[in-house]
């Protein structure tokens, strides 16, 4: 899905897919409520998202939902702050 429209309706029909295990949302226009479709996501287990308005508070309610969800981010955030920051 990478460098495409998709939006919160695409992300929760996603989410509803029972073997969903990998997903690349980079460089799309994707935020935080596109995130919270995927906290019941359990068979996913790798998330690009480089490139995209989601922010640090979004990615780490992601990782408290999904704890062995591995996330692949630019670390650049909406708010301009690099994820670095955050630890």
């Amino acid at each position: 899905m990478s460098d495409t429209t998709i939006d919160l309706h695409g992300v929760q029909a996603l989410a509803s897919l029972p073997r969903l295990r990998v997903l690349d949302l980079s460089k799309t226009d994707i935020e935080d409520d596109a995130l919270a479709a995927l906290h019941t996501c359990n068979t996913l287990q790798e998330l690009k998202c480089s490139e995209t308005m989601i922010s640090s508070a979004g990615l780490q309610k992601l990782q408290q939902a999904l704890p062995s969800l591995n996330i692949h981010h630019d670390g650049v955030f909406a708010e301009g702050h690099n994820h670095e920051d955050d630890e």
